[in-house]
């Protein structure tokens, strides 16, 4: 089903304020929930020194927190917990990326509800437990523009023994703001900054190519890709363009927007989830391993989809008298040629994955994810044939 009028629930719980410097607004805003912050960073984060001690200085009692991995584990939530309950925190304030606001999210759930971590995710199938409490306030303050886990509803945990990636997927979770300051991204490493601006292109991508589609997601998640296909070199060149920083930041947003729309996915996302749980291949990097794969299956699927999705790349004007068998042909040239340029053509054997290692990543890809983003069954045999297409 495929149709502009097709019914779907979309939900913004998130107070965005967005802009350079709005970072300033974070203690007037903390304020209006606790003095007693849970403050959750990773070390390498230049900004972090200078937060903090302005929150310190206006008498913010903080409580910090930075053991946390890229692909954060159930563990360092309980960890964060466990320090947060006993120093009677009320607020988290998480400074960072995906990883740190992830786990944020997931710490908030936590303070407030019974259970463990995992028992959360969506991969606990019809036995997941329910958030019942209001988790507890998180004000999120990304510093990477990719993820959009500063207004979305998931928060992706790595289980440590199978390495399996688990998505909660709970909107009381969402931060009650997102200070979104561009200038807190200038620092960004460049393998940083394209990882991540590759993924918020996906995270629209998913949008734009599911099963199901709708002229308000279109919009938006057409304009994110844009967007990010126009701004993503410029910063990788310039890391000190700020308008360029800015419209990467408002990317991200928007594409996390999109998320929010309870619809279809395109399947990229759950063929990358065990390369980073099992490998440690960096979340952007992972998607960029399995779009080629996955882009010529949808065309099987949507072509249609596809050939719109041309001109994300490319002016109508130039390519207007293409048929649409043409139209994804070029697309699918477009899309290798830029993933080339940001150093994201590569294969699994770059980061040690061998043929041996494809059953693993086949018995922990969610099939179930893969069938309602398909609209067909997908085996651990296929699985392993289209991961070896990128080996």
């Amino acid at each position: 089903m495929s149709t502009k009028l097709n019914t779907f629930h979309y939900q913004i719980p998130t107070n965005i304020i967005f802009g350079a410097d709005t970072i300033k607004e974070l203690p007037n805003l903390a304020q209006r929930f606790s003095k007693k912050v849970l403050v959750l960073y990773m070390k390498d984060i230049p900004c972090v020194k200078g937060i903090i001690n302005d929150l310190c200085e206006k008498g913010f009692l903080v409580t910090e927190f930075y053991n946390i991995s890229p692909n954060p584990f159930t563990n360092e939530v309980e960890d964060a917990v466990g320090l947060a309950k006993k120093a009677n925190c009320e607020l988290i304030v998480a400074i960072g990326g995906g990883s740190v606001i992830d786990t944020a999210k997931a710490v908030s759930i936590l303070m407030t509800n019974e259970g463990k971590t995992w028992d959360y995710t969506i991969e606990m199938g019809d036995e997941r437990r329910k958030v019942i409490n209001n988790p507890i306030p998180l004000i999120a303050v990304p510093t990477t523009a990719g993820t959009g886990a500063e207004v979305s509803q998931n928060a992706i945990i790595t289980h440590p023994k199978t390495k399996n990636k688990g998505p909660i997927r709970s909107v009381e979770s969402c931060p009650k703001y997102a200070i979104i300051d561009p200038k807190l991204h200038l620092s960004m490493p460049k393998h940083l900054t394209i990882a991540t601006g590759f993924d918020a292109f996906t995270h629209a991508f998913e949008k734009f190519l599911g099963q199901e589609y709708f002229s308000y997601i279109d919009a938006i998640s057409f304009d994110a890709m844009k967007n990010v296909v126009n701004n993503l070199e410029k910063v990788v060149s310039n890391p000190e363009d700020i308008d360029a920083r800015g419209e990467m930041a408002w990317a991200s947003t928007q594409a996390a927007l999109c998320v929010l729309a309870e619809s279809y996915e395109s399947g990229l996302h759950v063929f990358s989830l065990p390369l980073s749980g099992l490998f440690k291949v960096p979340h952007g990097e992972a998607l960029a391993l399995v779009m080629p794969f996955v882009i010529q299956e949808l065309i099987k699927i949507r072509p249609d989809r596809v050939s719109k999705l041309l001109n994300v790349f490319v002016p109508e004007i130039e390519v207007f008298k293409l048929n649409e068998k043409e139209r994804c042909t070029r697309c699918v040239k477009e899309i290798e040629s830029w993933l080339k340029r940001l150093g994201l053509n590569r294969q699994l054997s770059d980061y040690g994955i061998a043929e041996s290692d494809l059953e693993k990543c086949s018995f922990i890809t969610n099939k179930p994810r893969l069938l309602a983003a398909w609209g067909r069954d997908v085996s651990n045999d296929d699985v392993q044939n289209f991961l070896r297409l990128v080996l």
